[in-house]
């Protein structure tokens, strides 16, 4: 943990005063997800899985079965098709979809859907276990020259409760309630539909 710190550190330290660097970077990360994973990308640590000697802000290191996750993730929006991810607790599913989800809100100018049956769930400012505040977790942890121009300068309104969006309206990661008619109003790259299998409109909203 120390080793990878320290490199990300070097890496941040030689890219802030070469704007040739940056756009190597940028670059990279735009044609490779876990480029942008593996260097840039930090997570709120669990303390139930990592101990005190641990910071509180670790690097985002995805494990074997997550990397496969982040590909078949990848293969399905660029498809167009549906993917079902069957998991247990405290498998880091949560923070990983919302990463895919800033990946490409960040590179790629998407727009992405979060449906959930409870607000608090999906946004609660200052709680790490909503959806919503780990991507601005993630969000605020990448380089400046990395994010969307004047990204942080205006993060009231580009960072806004149940919405994250580019100042263009090129990008967004929107919520919306597991209504009947959830999603009929818009025009999103994906749907992330969290805890699916427990919404009582799943079947209608599936259709």
């Amino acid at each position: 943990m120390q080793e990878e710190l320290a490199r990300r550190v070097k890496l941040l330290e030689v890219a802030s005063t070469s704007k040739e660097l940056q756009k190597i970077e940028v670059e990279m990360c735009t044609r490779d997800i876990m480029h942008f994973f593996k260097n840039y990308l930090y997570t709120d640590k669990n303390g139930s899985l990592y101990g005190e000697e641990y910071p509180d802000m670790i690097p985002f290191l995805p494990y074997p079965y997550q990397e496969e996750c982040i590909k078949e993730v990848w293969e399905s929006i660029m498809k167009g098709e549906s993917v079902f991810i069957e998991k247990s607790r405290q498998m880091g599913f949560s923070w990983l979809i919302m990463a895919i989800f800033v990946y490409w809100f960040v590179f790629h100018n998407h727009k992405y859907l979060v449906l959930s049956q409870k607000q608090d769930d999906v946004d609660k400012k200052g709680d790490m276990k909503s959806l919503f505040e780990k991507a601005r977790f993630m969000l605020r942890n990448l380089p400046r020259w990395m994010l969307p121009p004047n990204f942080l300068e205006h993060k009231d309104t580009n960072m806004k409760y149940m919405s994250i969006s580019r100042e263009d309206g090129t990008g967004s990661i929107t919520w919306e309630s597991a209504n009947p008619n959830a999603s009929r109003w818009g025009t999103y790259k994906a749907i992330f539909p969290d805890e699916f299998a427990f919404q009582s409109n799943a079947t209608t909203i599936n259709r």
